[in-house]
């Protein structure tokens, strides 16, 4: 089933926040997520990086004391632009099962959007527990029991089950960039 609507996440990702209040947040891929992180009162730091320089330009307009804008063209700086202890990750960008794997290494609780994918799956499977939301679309995911139990609580009345994997089509013109439609 597909999302309710492309920012449909924004539920969960408010529920997250209210849980556990996190300082200091990552994203992969700026955008509502940014706007919902920056004005919740428990963030005092997000590190947001951006890939396609169309998005960085939209996105670094807008002005927070408390968000730091990366823009990495090549995408192993992208990727690797996580580095230290984060409260919380989250992952709506390019390259997201990588992204994956190396949030998993800086953050006890990661979120990740358009989880449904095929392409994510191995990558999701590497985390021991996992919350699904917002009809399959999201997951929220751990290695850690403690963490997962609250997560179960604050998201119980938006839990769904693990989706079908959806096959993602690529057109040519989107292909020699990467992305999937």
């Amino acid at each position: 089933m597909p999302a309710k609507s492309m920012h449909s996440y924004a539920e969960t990702l408010y529920a997250i926040l209210d849980e556990f209040k996190p300082r200091v947040c990552f994203e992969w891929g700026p955008g509502t997520s940014t706007q919902i992180m920056a004005l919740h009162p428990s963030v005092q730091r997000l590190d947001s990086v951006e890939n396609e320089q169309i998005f960085y330009d939209l996105i670094e307009r807008l002005h927070y004391d408390n968000v730091n804008f990366h823009y990495f063209r090549e995408m192993d700086e992208y990727v690797e632009a996580l580095k230290g202890n984060y409260d919380f990750v989250f992952i709506d960008g390019r390259d997201r099962s990588r992204c994956l794997d190396v949030a998993k290494k800086h953050s006890p609780i990661v979120m990740l959007h358009d989880a449904a994918r095929s392409d994510y799956r191995q990558a999701i499977h590497e985390y021991q527990f996992k919350v699904w939301t917002d009809f399959g679309q999201t997951v929220s995911l751990t290695n850690n029991i403690q963490v997962y139990s609250r997560l179960k609580s604050a998201l119980n009345t938006l839990e769904c089950d693990e989706p079908k994997e959806e096959k993602i089509r690529i057109i040519p013109q989107a292909e020699f960039k990467g992305m999937a439609v």
